[in-house]
């Protein structure tokens, strides 16, 4: 009995026993997928990655394989070895949820290091806490040790699988042409939707140096996703595969890296870089020319309303992109012109008033003109119908106050009488829908001239509560008499543009 005792190793607690449990389980399942017996069916391995999955559903095994980087990236390469070997989609899309699994648990890791660092070291020594997350202060990311880059070989794995087309080895080599957007079978598309919302949270375990370093590729295969595969379908329905890439680039795009104060400068420049490639989509050869341009609008929309200001308000950039939804009203495809309404209320409604007011200074106008032109003709079809109704919604479902404070601010101090009752007049013709009568609102009024008065140039400051203080000051020319459009407003119309000039501070 003494002997026994004394021999008897030492009691191991509940969390030393559980994890040893855990590393059976896990070193078991590793086991059977590296070499499965040859009579081994596809359920059997199926069923082996929904194990894995529901493992790893609980907090507490997540919380342990989030800490060891190295088991992490050894159960990657074998769930890559497994996508190389195995043709099935159920297979490859069991593996790709392990991988979401793994990837969240790293998140969770990461988050709670930082976490933890702040409330040790106290908040008035932040900007002194080290970088948590793959890349640390270089950004610098090891094959064979990197969790990022074991994530990105199996999302690029099932992408080019899927797309030949983005393999850059291929796109880039002679004698290779464009080819037309391609619609994926199901499981193809399901595949592609799954290695894409993956991508979108893999800056999320990256130090702000280490997404810096990811970033390009992320954007490239999510943005090449959406040119590959922005089919037009009836009624202006997205493919499973566009939708979830716009999914992915707003999960992208929302990213804390990307106004974090070490990574923000050099995101904000790969994100406009991105939105060039995208603006650029409508110019390119004949094999990308059958591209859905509703999908490309939503594209532009999501940068538009998930990137800070500074991405999207640069002049070129904010010009492009009034110029595609302008074209976009002018599209005889009343399709096309629905969704362009559709974005343009997302847009006008945005709190952000440095995002939304150039937009409503540029394309008010071309709305209601598009307003004029529907009440003389009457919609042929449903899409029509449909369309007269989205651009209504654009003018009289946005919110009129912010509109008209936006034209007419200017004022205030100077006439405020006369801007009280031009604001009633105003705000009743667009509750209305319609314009009731053109030349008593005047196009000088969509662009923040004509009135009662003579031309040359009026300057106003800018009015407590106005627009916001990047805008300084506001040029406006002025048109002719009530009703009449200047030659300032004529030219301005044809170059498609509002005749009311920023300055930036």
């Amino acid at each position: 009995m003494c002997q026994d005792s004394t021999s008897r190793g030492p009691v191991k607690s509940p969390e030393d026993v559980n994890t040893d449990r855990f590393h059976l389980v896990l070193g078991i399942s590793v086991e059977f997928l590296c070499s499965p017996r040859s009579d081994a069916t596809m359920q059997n391995i199926t069923a082996c990655l929904h194990a894995l999955q529901t493992l790893l559903d609980v907090p507490w095994p997540r919380s342990k394989i989030g800490s060891d980087q190295e088991l992490s990236v050894e159960l990657l390469n074998v769930l890559h070895r497994l996508l190389l070997t195995r043709e099935s989609p159920d297979i490859q899309l069991a593996a790709l949820g392990v991988v979401q699994q793994i990837l969240l648990a790293a998140q969770e890791h990461v988050k709670e290091k930082r976490r933890s660092a702040e409330v040790d070291d106290g908040a008035e020594e932040k900007e002194t806490l080290p970088e948590f997350g793959e890349g640390k202060d270089t950004g610098g990311l090891i094959p064979g040790k990197s969790l990022v880059i074991a994530t990105l070989e199996m999302c690029m794995c099932i992408l080019v699988r899927q797309l030949p087309q983005l393999n850059p080895k291929i796109t880039c080599s002679p004698g290779i042409t464009a080819r037309k957007p391609q619609l994926l079978s199901e499981n193809g598309s399901r595949l592609v939707s799954a290695a894409l919302g993956i991508l979108s949270d893999v800056p999320a375990v990256c130090s702000p140096e280490g997404s810096i370093a990811v970033l390009p590729t992320i954007l490239y295969l999510i943005i090449g996703v959406l040119r590959e595969t922005a089919v037009k379908l009836p009624k202006g329905q997205l493919p499973l595969t566009a939708a979830a890439s716009l999914q992915a680039l707003k999960g992208v795009l929302s990213s804390p890296m990307a106004r974090a104060e070490k990574s923000q400068t050099a995101w904000n420049e790969l994100l406009r870089s991105a939105l060039v490639t995208i603006l650029n989509f409508w110019d390119q050869d004949s094999g990308h020319q059958e591209l859905d341009e509703g999908s490309l609008l939503a594209a532009i929309t999501v940068f538009i309303l998930s990137t800070s200001p500074e991405v999207t308000t640069m002049e070129y950039l904010l010009t492009n992109c009034i110029e595609k939804f302008k074209s976009a009203m002018e599209s005889k495809d009343p399709v096309v012109q629905l969704k362009c309404y559709q974005l343009l209320l997302t847009i006008f409604q945005y709190p952000n008033q440095a995002v939304s007011y150039p937009y409503i200074h540029a394309l008010a106008p071309s709305v209601v003109g598009q307003l004029q032109t529907a009440e003389k003709a009457k919609p042929e079809n449903s899409a029509e119908l449909q369309m007269a109704k989205s651009s209504h919604g654009s003018c009289g479902l946005l919110h009129m106050n912010t509109l008209l404070e936006s034209m007419t601010y200017r004022r205030e101090k100077t006439y405020p009488a006369a801007h009280k009752v031009e604001d009633s007049s105003a705000a009743a013709i667009f509750k209305a829908g319609l314009p009731r009568d053109a030349a008593a609102a005047g196009p000088g009024f969509c662009y923040g001239g004509g009135g009662g008065g003579g031309g040359g140039e009026e300057k106003a400051a800018r009015r407590e509560g106005g627009p916001p203080a990047a805008w300084k000051e506001v040029t406006v020319q002025g048109g002719g008499g009530a009703g009449a459009e200047g030659s300032g407003h004529a030219e301005a119309r044809s170059e498609g543009r509002a005749s009311v000039g920023l300055e930036r501070r």
